[in-house]
């Protein structure tokens, strides 16, 4: 089952917010700074991240799309150490 960009946006962040209110009532160390602070490293983080992850993979994209054909299937062409990765990167 493929789930929708805003349907997997809402499972993460549901996610997220459970698992930060169970750190909240039982966390599992003492923290030594504001909650505020963690939480602005935290998406700073989060944010560097997912930009870089963004960055790096759109050369990949381009080069995927190259090798499609226009029904969407894969081309002959395609080298075999490619195939997996390209095969598991979202449309």
């Amino acid at each position: 089952m493929i789930v929708g960009t805003s349907a997997t946006a809402l499972i993460l962040g549901s996610l997220f917010l459970i698992l930060f209110f169970a750190e909240r009532l039982i966390p599992l160390r003492q923290s030594r700074v504001a909650l505020a602070r963690r939480l602005v490293v935290n998406l700073s983080i989060s944010a560097l991240a997912l930009g870089t992850a963004a960055a790096l993979m759109m050369p990949f994209r381009h080069q995927r799309d190259y090798w499609r054909r226009p029904d969407g299937t894969t081309a002959d062409r395609i080298p075999m150490e490619a195939e997996v990765p390209l095969s598991h990167m979202p449309n």
